[in-house]
């Protein structure tokens, strides 16, 4: 593995803290400090803001975006970022009377280059730090080398390993782990979830470990002889299964975010699996408390809202391209690309203008329009409605 310099970053210092915005980390006197997302991205506000009062509205309005909560919440995300920083005194954030809060401590942000490691893994290496598991290939997208195909030498069990080359990389795997044992612990261990079963963040390079779950929808259409060769009928049921994992995701306040061909998964027994919760977002920040996971990897860098684009264009919902918070119809948005591109027999197509002429079922269009329309406030109300239809 060798390392190469192509991005950039910004480092926080003051008092006796560094942030780094990149990796999300929040290092306090020489050690990296846990804390939740809320307090996390009420501090990116006040360094964006040192020396001036930040009021409680501009805070609402960054942190909690499009959410009506009580202001005993922001009180709670000030205690505790003052916990993390042990600012009992105050002496680093200040409150300001009837109007907000200040950070008063000397502030000096520096931008620097992102090291990005390039991974120079190839068939037949051992697994770092896993000398039982040998790499079979590659399951990156394009030129990328950090998903890997790994096979247990002694008793050929397969698993998939995803790499960390950059600090944007590492916080989407602590991502998909912590959403992964949020829905394990809220749902249990369901067939149509590939499961996380160990990570690595302590060192380089850094991955995680999931169960594998077969080959995506697009492996398995070529398998087939083309998606169009496939029976309609089979292609619909792919797409209801997959609706009801992601309702049953969405019933424990997990939104996946980016639903495309690439993340399902189909087995050699025809089982539909949805993976990759790594643009994922957690609804419900309660159910972190109530299973006892740790937040790794759910905070966000700037407004919520600033991660409604991550995920594949083509799949996303026109109110995420306009910065709307992502939401249950936005990944109800994405199923029904993927029901028209099903139906018609071709990933490479959109609904775009006009694609009613291609769909001669009017049942089909109907459920396609439901689920695709532009406004959110049209679409289909769940995962589980699109489901039903379908079945």
């Amino acid at each position: 593995m060798a390392g190469e310099m192509n991005s950039h970053r910004r480092i926080w210092r003051f008092a006796n803290a560094v942030f780094d915005e990149a990796a999300w980390r929040l290092v306090v006197a020489g050690t990296a400090v846990e804390i939740e997302n809320k307090p996390l991205e009420v501090l990116m506000e006040l360094l964006e803001h040192a020396g001036d009062v930040v009021t409680k509205a501009q805070l609402f309005e960054t942190v909690w975006p499009d959410v009506t909560v009580v202001e005993a919440s922001l009180a709670t995300a000030i205690s505790k970022l003052r916990g993390a920083l042990g600012d009992a005194d105050r002496a680093i954030i200040e409150t300001v009377p009837r109007l907000g809060y200040r950070l008063t401590a000397s502030v000096d942000m520096a931008v620097v280059e992102a090291e990005r490691f390039r991974f120079d893994f190839k068939p037949g290496d051992m697994v770092p730090r896993r000398p039982l598991w040998r790499l079979i290939a590659p399951l990156g997208q394009g030129d990328r080398n950090d998903v890997w195909l790994a096979e247990q030498r002694k008793t050929g069990e397969r698993r998939v390993f995803k790499f960390a080359g950059t600090p944007q990389r590492l916080q989407a795997l602590k991502r998909e782990a912590t959403l992964a044992r949020i829905l394990m612990g809220s749902l249990g261990q369901r067939p149509d979830l590939a499961r996380v079963l160990e990570w690595n963040f302590d060192a380089n390079p850094m991955f995680i470990e999931s169960s594998f779950g077969g080959d995506d929808l697009i492996k398995w259409a070529d398998r087939e002889g083309g998606l169009a060769a496939v029976p309609l009928a089979r292609r619909l049921a792919v797409v209801a299964a997959a609706a009801r994992t992601i309702a049953a995701a969405h019933s424990v306040g997990v939104l996946h975010k980016d639903i495309k061909p690439g993340n399902l998964l189909i087995d050699e027994t025809g089982q539909v699996r949805l993976v990759d919760f790594g643009s994922g977002r957690l609804l419900d920040e309660a159910r972190l408390t109530n299973l006892n996971v740790s937040g790794i990897g759910l905070t966000q860098t700037g407004p919520l809202s600033s991660d409604s684009r991550t995920g594949t264009f083509g799949y996303l919902a026109p109110e995420l391209l306009q910065g709307a918070a992502p939401t249950i119809q936005s990944d109800v948005y994405a199923l029904g690309v993927l029901l028209f591109q099903m139906v018609v027999g071709d990933f490479a197509r959109q609904p775009n203008a006009g694609w009613e002429a291609d769909v001669a079922d009017p049942l089909l269009r109907a459920d396609i329009a439901a689920a695709a329309d532009g406004r959110p406030e049209r679409r289909l109300a769940s995962a589980a409605a699109l489901a039903e239809r379908l079945e």
